[in-house]
């Protein structure tokens, strides 16, 4: 099994590249590239593992902007919330309490101006790295575990699915081989979570959508 750390190679992080829109490529152009990882433990290597339980306004609807919501609430997250805490080792869950950190920092938080919605928050981050380096972390574990199977330079390349898309029927994935597609193969599973982010999960979704998700080849 490889160590994979530092930055991934070029031939792979240039999945990511695709056209941003206007706003974005004036302001960073090479944002996809840059601020993701296509590697093992994936970009919670870039950020320093930094962490803010979502507010409760998120999971509403907005009208005129958003009508679905949230499935769940917010305190149904909280016991994970804290197993999260633990497992980052990030300190205590006092992201809201502004006065606490004010008190332990020796600081004072910016004062909100008159009408602006804008408040202050809190946010956690994990700079030791044999916390927050994926690898360094359950790399150990991994290895030996007989429920777990780590495969290195597999990328996914679409999902396939059922005619009526209620399931995935395979993963179609790839390896990369001298800067191109290599071997293709496919994973089939009981259950598939895609735990991409908030970009990647999207844009595989639409992919598999126009490459037509049920094809085989």
């Amino acid at each position: 099994m490889p160590d994979d750390r530092g930055l991934p190679p070029g031939s792979r992080q240039q999945i990511y590249a695709g056209e941003a829109g206007e706003f974005l490529a004036k302001v960073d152009p090479y944002y996809l590239r840059r601020s993701r990882l296509h590697m093992y433990g994936g970009t919670t290597s870039h950020f320093g593992f930094w962490a803010r339980p979502l507010d409760e306004v998120d999971f509403l609807p907005r009208p005129g902007y958003r009508e679905s919501s949230w499935p769940i609430s917010r305190d149904e997250l909280i016991p994970y919330y804290h197993e999260a805490m633990t497992f980052g080792h990030y300190g205590p869950f006092t992201f809201d309490d502004l006065p606490f950190w004010e008190r332990a920092l020796s600081g004072v938080c910016f004062p909100g101006q008159l009408g602006d919605p804008l408040r202050g928050a809190i946010f956690h981050a994990q700079y030791e790295e044999r916390f927050h380096d994926f690898q360094l972390q359950l790399g150990d574990e991994l290895r030996p575990a007989e429920n777990v199977t780590v495969l290195f330079n597999a990328s996914l390349l679409r999902l396939e699915t059922s005619e009526d898309r209620s399931r995935v029927r395979s993963l179609l994935c790839a390896s990369i081989e001298n800067g191109r597609k290599g071997r293709r193969f496919r994973v089939t599973a009981q259950r598939v979570v895609l735990a991409m982010g908030g970009i990647e999960t999207v844009r595989m979704r639409e992919l598999s959508d126009k490459l037509g998700n049920t094809k085989r080849d």
